[in-house]
């Protein structure tokens, strides 16, 4: 597979509203001649993910060439602040709505240049057909925010990220329905890096680890392979400060799933941060149709799971309907 398919990685500058110029890193892997119309899967990962989530260097573990062999255009990004992409000085700005907007700016900016040949040499000039985006984690939450925002997709799909208070993490206020989105902001950086990331909020460098060690029945389904395992938590990367916590509140994303008007997939590992994967589809009123696949070979990191080519054949196939 890896002889069959293009990968390139590009670094560009593109322009944001809230964060000005920043350097974005993404790799971009693609049939040698993609066809006239083939679809574009825009891959966003997760905390503390870089591009190689999308992209694990084992054979067979890569959902980026699994993609390109099957004829999409696949773009696996850096977010900003994480992998190679930049690390803005002001780091508190570095927001989740900041770093969709970052990766609305690249999409804009690959896009462009893919149309135009210029962006690779000898790829190009393409017709792309349909714009998939594709979240995982926190990058769900990020596609949630760039698709209610700037409307870059035709259809999304979010692997892992819940609409609803996220599985195992948030502790509630025993005044929660009464705080102000700044009280409850102010509560989750008391009470939830300790016990998360083990260290107090203000400890925590701006951008900063993940300890992996804490997270390991969360992530990987029983029997992964310990060299997948190794080769996953080897391509750790750092994530920005602001950004994770506020993933951690509840209904951060329940506006912008509410205002998602285009098909949706969801997707689910037996253990995962939705509470109730069968209510996900509801957190979604205005989406035409929300598919919902239950992984259950699977846990959080489903590109290194048994079930990932379940995943990702139904991913492609489906990407290639709505592409229609």
């Amino acid at each position: 597979m890896r002889d069959s398919v293009d990968s390139t990685d590009v670094c560009l500058e593109v322009e944001t509203a809230a964060l000005g110029q920043v350097a974005m890193s993404a790799r971009i892997v693609a049939p040698p001649v993609p066809a006239t119309g083939a679809p574009l899967l825009f891959c966003v990962p997760g905390m503390n993910y870089s591009k190689e989530y999308w992209d694990l260097p084992l054979d067979g573990y890569s959902f980026a060439r699994a993609g390109a062999a099957a004829g999409h255009v696949v773009v696996a990004v850096d977010n900003v602040g994480t992998g190679a992409s930049g690390r803005p000085e002001d780091s508190e700005a570095v927001t989740l709505a900041a770093m969709a907007g970052a990766n609305a700016a690249l999409a804009e900016e690959v896009l462009a240049r893919l149309a135009a040949g210029d962006l690779i040499s000898d790829l190009g000039p393409l017709t792309i057909g349909r714009t998939i985006g594709i979240g995982h984690s926190l990058g769900g939450c990020l596609v949630l925010f760039q698709q209610a925002g700037f409307r870059d997709f035709d259809a999304i799909a979010i692997l892992g990220f819940s609409n609803q208070p996220l599985e195992g993490i948030y502790e509630e206020h025993e005044r929660e329905a009464e705080l102000t989105d700044a009280e409850r902001y102010a509560w989750a950086t008391e009470h939830l890096p300790p016990k998360l990331w083990g260290s107090r909020w203000e400890e925590l460098e701006p951008y900063f680890e993940l300890p992996r060690e804490n997270f390991g029945e969360l992530f990987y389904a029983p029997g992964t392979p310990t060299e997948v395992v190794a080769a996953d938590t080897a391509l750790v990367t750092c994530v920005p400060r602001t950004a994770a916590i506020e993933t951690t509140i509840p209904r951060v994303s329940a506006a912008a799933g509410a205002a998602i008007d285009v098909p949706v997939l969801l997707a689910y590992g037996a253990t995962d941060l939705s509470p109730d994967p069968e209510r996900e589809p509801a957190t979604y009123p205005a989406a035409p149709e929300v598919e919902l696949l239950l992984l259950e070979n699977s846990a959080h990191c489903h590109n290194v799971s048994a079930d990932r080519e379940l995943l990702w054949g139904r991913l492609f196939e489906w990407a290639g309907e709505v592409a229609r």
